[in-house]
């Protein structure tokens, strides 16, 4: 009997360490193509070839988590109780698509001004880069998706988080006090239809606090589905609720551009 006890404690002990281990940040600096989060436009403008730039349409602040979460984009609405004054999302388009990891994809950065001032007089050179998107339009999305996980754990090692409801990689979401628990509930019921299936894998960063999302999920009963990829600082969601307002808590084996 007490051998059996003793063996029972180990294997615990090794779920333990395997949870553990998986849940661990990466301890490599995440980065976006070789853009440091925090440049300004004008510096991104230095390097790379910018093909057209467009003010993001809605009012509302697009933290890091709408960026990447389709639920929260779905929810918005529900969740801010009020249009900001100001729209100072920006976003970039490179003038041409790039490899990534074996895959062709488009991409997108995001830029948000640092004061109230910088955004009435839409001084874009002081734009600050916090957030950049690829979005795969190469064979089959989820089959990219598996691919792309393969090779992000190869470079970040196990991934922080997984998971196919966006609040255990975030938290609850929070909503405005104007609607009920039955609308949200039947919005919630609407989402999960809208986006099935829906899968998310997240690294950490412990050495800059970075994140890495990727995200596979299918629409239309399965006729239309894609694969991104987002690469985000969260430390910029504070800034950006603080100018809008708080919204309450917050094939191949190239691993080239990850």
């Amino acid at each position: 009997m007490k051998t059996r006890k003793i063996v029972a404690l180990l294997l615990a002990a090794i779920l333990v360490l395997s949870c553990t281990a998986a849940l661990a940040d990466t301890e490599k600096e995440i980065q976006f193509s070789g853009h440091t989060f925090g440049e300004t436009l004008a510096d991104f403008a230095k390097s790379s070839r910018i093909g057209w730039i467009s003010f993001q349409d809605g009012r509302q602040p697009l933290v890091t988590r709408r960026i990447a979460d389709p639920f929260f984009n779905w929810f918005t609405w529900m969740v801010y109780n009020q249009d900001s004054p100001v729209s100072y999302c920006i976003n970039v388009q490179p003038d041409n698509s790039q490899e990534v990891a074996g895959h062709q994809a488009s991409t997108n950065l995001k830029f948000y001004f640092p004061t109230a001032e910088d955004a009435a007089a839409y001084d874009l050179s002081k734009a600050i880069f916090y957030a950049g998107t690829y979005e795969f339009y190469d064979g089959d999305a989820a089959s990219n998706f598996e691919d792309l996980k393969k090779k992000l754990t190869s470079v970040y090692g196990e991934p922080t988080a997984e998971s196919s409801n966006p609040d255990d990689l975030w938290g609850e979401m929070h909503y405005s006090s104007n609607y009920s628990e039955q609308d949200i509930q039947n919005n919630l019921e609407e989402a999960r239809k809208n986006y099935d299936p829906l899968n998310m894998v997240l690294w950490q960063s412990s050495a800059n606090g970075a994140q890495i999302v990727l995200v596979y999920y299918a629409q239309d009963n399965g006729n239309w589905s894609s694969a991104r990829l987002h690469y985000l600082d969260p430390k910029a969601d504070e800034i950006i609720e603080g100018l809008y307002g708080s919204a309450g808590p917050v094939a191949n084996d190239s691993v080239d551009g990850l």
